[in-house]
């Protein structure tokens, strides 16, 4: 049975209880039962559902449907025709959840922040299963990452040891920054050719082979190199 504590409000439930005399002995066969309800300090009313669930224990149930649980405060008064009956009173406080629900919103919390790392760091092993991956390859990839060390040291044998080979050719707009980088200093350092008579100047490689030309002109005023092609 789903638990009940403390009564839902606008939720139906149950209360039990026992009739006693003014001697404070139970009144195990009860008459005529008066089962009254007050909701928020209102007028009393009759409850709906009582039912004599025994007559050798006296026990009494009180069924209190959705409407007559809606209220923030609930006061319930019961009394019978027994000679020497002493009136049951009982105040009841609603809330918007009870303890079960309290607890399945726990366990649903409690689901996610399993998962969360501890205060002390993860290795390999302990992240695959902190992610919930079964592969125990994965302990292999992370314990072989390369380290910041390793990257730098990458870095620098690439701009400091590995050669860079002259373009054959003049580089396009969107050429890379080494290819770019390349042929301007191919143009620093070799040769290039032009005679007074010709309007182009040469590019040469390396090996003084021409690789790219660019039209030169002068009108008396400006010297115009074009663009190498």
């Amino acid at each position: 049975m789903a638990s009940q504590v403390p009564p839902k409000k606008g939720v139906a439930f149950s209360v039990g209880l026992v009739l006693r005399k003014t001697d404070n002995l139970v009144i195990t066969n009860p008459g005529t039962i008066t089962a009254l309800i007050s909701k928020d300090f209102g007028d009393y009313a009759a409850i709906g559902t009582v039912t004599k669930e025994d007559t050798t224990y006296g026990q009494i149930k009180l069924a209190l449907t959705n409407a007559e649980a809606t209220a923030d405060v609930i006061m319930l008064y019961v009394i019978d025709n027994t000679s020497g009956c002493v009136a049951w009173t009982e105040t009841l406080y609603t809330a918007v959840c009870t303890i079960d629900d309290l607890k399945t919103a726990i366990d649903l919390i409690k689901a996610k922040t399993d998962y969360l790392p501890s205060d002390t760091p993860l290795d390999a092993a302990g992240l695959r299963g902190a992610v919930g991956l079964a592969t125990a390859n994965l302990d292999t990839q992370l314990g072989t990452k390369p380290s910041l060390a390793q990257i730098a040291s990458e870095v620098y044998d690439i701009l400091a040891t590995d050669g860079l080979a002259e373009p054959g050719s003049v580089p396009a707009a969107n050429a890379t920054a080494f290819q770019k980088l390349a042929f301007l200093f191919m143009l620093a350092r070799n040769k290039k050719l032009q005679t007074k008579t010709s309007p182009t100047a040469s590019l040469c490689n390396d090996a003084g082979s021409v690789i790219a030309t660019s039209s030169v002109t002068d009108d008396g005023e400006t010297t115009t190199v074009n663009e190498w092609a």
